[in-house]
């Protein structure tokens, strides 16, 4: 990557052409190269944000690697910095999941290259924070016989460890649902390690093969509940058209102890993304409530600024909407809330 460009000259080289997405720090559009006529993704990001020298550190350091979207350009001034990016065609994994009709043995290749491209990330001490379906860009529509091909995007969150600690002290953020109940039982960052990914792995699972998020409750409050008390559903109701492998993935993940929780590594020797052969269960197509309620129930919960921005630690969740939010307050009235 060369170095950054004076932010003026991104207007003379580039024509924007549609929005892609916004976000509470970041807008992404659609751009044309105006020379070269090549479509690109622009994430214009505000400057004084603290990440996103960090993103582009992170994304030039994995330009190789073909499962991490590829950054080429960055244009900045004192205001704001863009980031010319790769522009994946398929689009993110929910798009896919409400578009095309697909198996258990598709969400495998899908769920391996994540795992695999983690593998990499935590080998370089680099943790992604907010691994999740609206994260994981697919290249291709997986119709038959490609496999399907993936991007990891949206680094704003990853951090650094130094000593296997975190490098850099700031609040955590992240999407609710997907937080890891170590991140929200103190507020000591040193409790930000890889195995953070690996329970994002675990949800994100749990999403895409059901169209349910296994922790979503009525409010923040009883989302961290859940959370903290690992109390989430693998009934055959839900569970029962696909393999026992499959489950047994997704419970090695989601399990309160990161020490406990299985790496990038082992999620690659684990059987589900392991085994080679189509075994007829992992034929069947997921299940239809994928194609509706996800989709519906993300761009309600996750997309919204005010709840995919919330702020995870516990002493920034009583200073927001809810402002019971206290460790003590969920341990005394999980029982009750949740017979």
């Amino acid at each position: 990557m060369k170095e950054a460009k004076e932010r003026h000259l991104f207007e003379e080289h580039y024509q924007i052409c549609g929005l892609l997405g916004r976000g509470r720090f970041a807008t992404v559009y659609k751009c044309m190269h105006k020379e070269t006529k090549q479509y690109f993704a622009a994430k214009i990001v505000q400057k004084q944000h603290p990440r996103v020298d960090m993103e582009a550190s992170i994304l030039n350091s994995f330009r190789h690697n073909k499962n991490i979207v590829s950054l080429y350009e960055v244009y900045q001034d004192s205001r704001e910095s863009v980031l010319i990016l790769e522009l994946v065609p398929g689009g993110e994994l929910l798009y896919i999941l409400g578009t095309v009709i697909l198996t258990e043995y598709d969400m495998t290749h899908v769920i391996k290259l994540l795992c695999s491209t983690l593998y990499c990330l935590h080998y370089k001490h680099i943790v992604h924070m907010d691994i999740k379906p609206e994260n994981i860009l697919i290249c291709n529509t997986l119709h038959k016989p490609a496999k399907p091909a993936m991007r990891l995007v949206d680094f704003g969150f990853a951090r650094v460890l130094q000593n296997n600690r975190p490098g850099n002290i700031e609040p955590i953020r992240g999407t609710p649902e997907f937080l890891a109940p170590e991140m929200l039982r103190c507020d000591d960052l040193d409790v930000v390690t890889t195995a953070v990914d690996m329970w994002c792995v675990g949800v994100t699972t749990y999403i895409t093969l059901t169209g349910i998020s296994p922790f979503q409750g009525e409010t923040a409050c009883e989302t961290v509940a859940r959370i903290l008390h690992c109390d989430y559903y693998l009934g055959d109701d839900l569970f029962g058209g696909y393999s026992r492998d499959a489950v047994d993935f997704i419970s090695k993940l989601l399990v309160p102890s990161p020490r406990a929780r299985m790496t990038a590594a082992e999620c690659l020797s684990h059987p589900w993304l392991s085994k080679k052969k189509r075994s007829k269960q992992r034929q069947y197509p997921l299940s239809q409530h994928v194609l509706s309620s996800v989709r519906a129930a993300l761009s309600e919960r996750v997309i919204s600024d005010s709840m995919s921005m919330l702020k995870l630690n516990l002493r920034e969740l009583s200073q927001c909407s809810e402002s019971n939010i206290k460790p003590s307050t969920i341990d005394r009235n999980y029982k009750s809330s949740y017979k």
